[in-house]
């Protein structure tokens, strides 16, 4: 009898363990996918604030105390600039690397003539912006980076002119990431020295990140896999690259969070098995009976997951089935509401930069090969800044809100408006024809000037407008058209179209 016992339960032994181990692998396809997303969402805030920062740093170059060798009213002007950014101090260097002018030193002390980053020389061969990797501030001797272009005044030898980035204030930015108890964010440089980190900052920048880790972030771009960090700790890691400087962003989770659900349905399914030998024959059968149903629907219902179906799994009888169904069920909800985040703005509900630039890339591939016409529309509110400044950000985000129902409102369904962030909106408008599209403008910039409830700032729109063909044909080219018409727009005076073919309408 033991041994037939035996027999009955076994079946029911193994079918538990291939559910453990699909639960296995549903709950690491989780975790996976959650730190992708965090390590995406980290460097696409550093992208940001890098090009952000590059954009002062080009601003800067133009300054006509540099261009006319006024080192005193250039030294006051790059102190003018501290605060606004993530860097915290800005260097002149000469075209021999020497230092002639830094805001941490005032004008005319002595400065280092040595310990300047490499990455510098080829800024100054090549004359193009560089992102270095981390190096020994020769002025603080501590670890910092530095975003840095090149800079050739007329008539005079070219200089390099950087913004220094604290290694600290990176980590800072990190350490301000909502993650869960346990989680750890590291910046990487081009050779993988750590060049920030969310816990113990201070105690591993300038170490080289593991050789596994250092492996994976050289030879991909972004993935996943399971590593240890420096302090020996097990995680399921997810990296990413940033846009410039071949810099990565690695998140690691601890591992436990897919070893410890192991080994607790292990237990569950050990404590079953040694039950259903006690209670005999007749109770072997039934539950056998039982558990086989299950994992065949249990079966269906993970496969049905897997392809993105959606799935109803009915009550299964038996405690550790129906725990792996809701798991399994939840594993389903979860993935779902992350591919919903993945893609949309979670304050408007509108299609964030990731979906926009694949709808807008598919469109470019669709008219290049097909023919027809597509536009995209560069929204920015004129006057949303004075709304958070006298009403707060709450009422700045119910503007927001209000604004992209407005201009979901005034598009056709087939057309894709999105939030790319802050006040920046843009919509691709498919089959645009040219002579209803300063209508179709206008009546998105009306829609968006409206009067907002609660709120007493004037509120209007600008736009630029770009249309596949004559202002580009790529993702790239298009918006960089657009921007500059929105800029044009800004300047002519607000509430107003621009055209990146220089028609422009407005009250």
């Amino acid at each position: 009898m033991l041994l037939l016992v035996s027999l009955c339960v076994a079946p029911l032994v193994l079918a538990g363990m291939a559910l453990v181990y699909q639960n296995y692998q549903l709950n690491r396809e989780i975790v996976e996918t959650r730190t992708s997303l965090i390590a995406r969402r980290v460097a696409s805030e550093l992208d940001r604030e890098l090009s952000s920062l590059a954009g002062g740093l080009r601003v800067l170059s133009t300054s006509k105390a540099l261009q006319s060798g006024d080192m005193r009213a250039f030294y006051e002007q790059a102190n003018a600039s501290l605060g606004t950014g993530i860097h915290s101090n800005v260097v002149l260097s000469d075209a021999r690397g020497r230092q002639v002018m830094n805001t941490l030193q005032p004008l005319g002390r002595p400065l280092p003539t040595h310990g300047e980053p490499a990455q510098l020389v080829d800024l100054q061969v090549h004359g193009r912006t560089a992102l270095t990797d981390v190096f020994t501030g020769a002025v603080t001797g501590k670890p910092t980076v530095a975003l840095a272009l090149a800079v050739v005044p007329e008539g005079r030898p070219p200089y390099s002119l950087r913004a220094g980035i604290s290694t600290l204030q990176l980590s800072k930015l990190l350490s301000r990431q909502e993650l869960p108890e346990g989680w750890l964010i590291a910046i990487l440089d081009s050779k993988g020295v750590i060049a920030a980190r969310s816990h113990e900052a201070a105690r591993f920048i300038g170490q080289l990140a593991t050789p596994e880790i250092r492996a994976a972030t050289a030879s991909q771009r972004e993935g996943t896999m399971f590593a240890t960090t420096k302090d020996g700790k097990a995680v399921v890691t997810g990296f990413t690259h940033l846009s410039v400087g071949d810099w990565s962003v690695v998140v690691g989770a601890p591992r436990s969070l897919i070893d410890d659900a192991q080994a607790n349905n292990l237990w569950r399914l050990g404590s079953g098995a040694l039950l259903a030998i006690a209670l005999g024959v007749v109770i072997a059968l039934w539950v056998g009976h039982k558990v086989i149903r299950s994992v065949d629907e249990l079966n269906r219902a993970a496969l049905q997951s897997a392809q993105g179906i959606e799935i109803e799994i009915p009550h299964l009888l038996l405690k550790e089935a129906d725990a792996v169904a809701l798991a399994i069920l939840q594993s389903a909800q979860a993935m779902r509401q992350i591919s919903y985040l993945a893609h949309h703005d979670p304050l408007t509900d509108l299609a964030n930069r990731t979906l926009f630039f694949e709808m807008t890339d598919r469109q470019c591939a669709v008219a290049t090969r097909h023919g027809g016409s597509f536009s995209l529309v560069a929204l920015d509110l004129d006057g949303f800044k004075q709304v958070n400044d006298r009403h707060g950000h709450d009422a700045g985000d119910a503007v927001l809100r209000e604004a992209a129902r407005r201009i979901a409102a005034s598009i056709r369904s087939g057309d894709i408006a999105a939030r790319l962030g802050g006040d920046e909106f843009m919509v691709l408008l498919q089959h645009a024809e040219t002579g209803t599209m300063p209508a179709t403008t206008q009546r998105i910039i009306e829609a968006l000037s409206q009067p907002y409830d609660a709120v007493s700032v004037a509120v209007s729109a600008s736009a630029g407008v770009a249309s596949f063909g004559p202002d580009g044909h790529d993702t790239a080219t298009l918006m960089k058209s657009a921007d500059a018409a929105l800029y044009r727009a800004k300047a002519q005076g607000k509430n107003q179209a621009v055209f990146a073919q220089s028609v422009t309408t407005g009250p």
